[in-house]
C-alpha cells in the first residue's frame, strides 16, 4: 500500500486531531506548542506540518522549517504501533527532496 503525504495547514484539517494526539504522547509538555502557538506557526510561509497516512491510517509527521538553502525538522514522529516497519525511513526520505531546495 502507498502511503500518503498530506499538508495540515490549519487546526481545521481533517488530519489535525490525529496529528495532536500524536504528538501530544511522542514529546514532552515543554516541547510542544500550545494552540495559540500551533495557529502562530500555520500563519507562517516558512513552517509546515506533513502527515503520513496508509489507507485510513495515520502513520506519523514531519514537522520543519524552510530557510532557503536548508530544512529545520522540528518533530518527527511515527505512531507508536508502527515502529520497527520501516515508515520512519520512507516518510524522512520523501520529506528531504532537496531539489526543491534553492
Amino acid at each position: 500500500m502507498t502511503m500518503n503525504c498530506i499538508d495540515i495547514d490549519s487546526s481545521q484539517h481533517e488530519l489535525y486531531d490525529s496529528w495532536r494526539k500524536l504528538y501530544s504522547v511522542s514529546f514532552p509538555i515543554f516541547e510542544q506548542r500550545t494552540q495559540e502557538q500551533q495557529e502562530k506557526a500555520f500563519s507562517c510561509a516558512d513552517y509546515h506540518l506533513v502527515g503520513y497516512s496508509e489507507g485510513d491510517m495515520f502513520v506519523g509527521f514531519i514537522s520543519y522549517w524552510e530557510f532557503g538553502s536548508y530544512r529545520y525538522i522540528e518533530h518527527f514522529a511515527v505512531h507508536q504501533g508502527l515502529g520497527g516497519r520501516g515508515y520512519g525511513i520512507k516518510m524522512y526520505l520523501e520529506s528531504n527532496d532537496f531539489s526543491a531546495i534553492d
